[in-house]
């Protein structure tokens, strides 16, 4: 029997709405696109609740659609035009709004895989208490460093902000043009700024949150030499961090293992144990 303390959401994003939450932390999942590890993110969340009191939610961002590698008619290319982390990120956002709206006021997010680039882009803006980032996929050095972001436009001395086009990107890329003359003044206003104060744009898509990152030995999608820079950048942005690399895992080890296989359940279970340390540290519970 799943614990009293935790909470799944496996529908559509906003049944959250519906849910009433007893407590002030919730703690969100946003995991591989994998099917296959539907499974073991349910006992990752079952770990955390039971192990620490947090509630659980694990939200679907691919709405009943993961990336399925048998499928030769729509590849990884073609999936992910349907399920970017720039959508994620968005749909990330609506939860933790109706999560703030319910009374929750301490947030944490782990991402897997796909999810680490959305709880990067979480970690900017002050959405949660703490990130944890679990093996994370195209998660680059510009995302860390805050010279690039889904959050913030990017900044051009040429750009007068006329242009419709500009206007949909700016923020959210969803912007509704029924309210386009107070985005164009929006934009104004941050594009004065930003030209009289430039250190400001990187300061406002920099990561801020605690942030932790567990990363393989072997992955072609953030290799260990990637991650120590990640380590560096953050170390010197004065944000609290923790990294570790993660010896003779492959991409995907936390979630993507057999419960036969004691060595990469071992390997496993010490990064969810690292990730609850952390969620511990940094998401306060009363």
């Amino acid at each position: 029997m799943a614990p009293l303390s935790r909470f799944i959401i496996e529908s559509a994003l906003m049944t959250c709405l519906e849910i009433y939450f007893p407590s002030y932390l919730i703690v969100g999942f946003h995991y591989s696109f994998w099917d296959l590890s539907t499974v073991i993110i349910r006992k990752i969340a079952d770990k955390v609740a039971s192990n620490a009191g947090f509630n659980v939610v694990v939200p679907d961002f691919f709405y009943g659609d993961p990336y399925n590698p048998n499928n030769t008619q729509r590849n990884m290319t073609d999936w992910l035009r349907d399920h970017g982390p720039d959508k994620g990120f968005e749909d990330a956002k609506r939860v933790i709004a109706a999560l703030k709206k319910k009374g929750v006021s301490w947030i944490g997010a782990a991402g897997f895989c796909w999810g680490g680039k959305v709880v990067a882009e979480l970690s900017k803006g002050y959405y949660t208490e703490a990130a944890v980032l679990l093996h994370p996929s195209r998660v680059t050095l510009d995302d860390i460093k805050g010279t690039a972001s889904l959050t913030q436009f990017t900044v051009e001395k040429t750009l007068t902000f006329k242009n419709i086009d500009i206007l949909k990107v700016f923020c959210n890329r969803q912007s509704d043009l029924r309210q386009k003359e107070l985005v164009h003044y929006r934009c104004l206003f941050f594009k004065l700024l930003i030209q009289c104060f430039p250190f400001l744009y990187s300061s406002m898509s920099e990561i801020k949150t605690p942030i932790a990152i567990l990363a393989a030995q072997f992955d072609n999608s953030t290799a260990p030499e990637l991650v120590k820079q990640f380590k560096e950048i953050l170390s010197t942005n004065k944000v609290d961090n923790f990294v570790k690399i993660f010896p003779g895992v492959s991409h995907g080890w936390t979630v993507r293992y057999k419960d036969d296989n004691v060595t990469a359940v071992k390997s496993a279970n010490e990064a969810h144990q690292d990730m609850l340390d952390w969620f511990i540290k940094y998401v306060q519970k009363t």
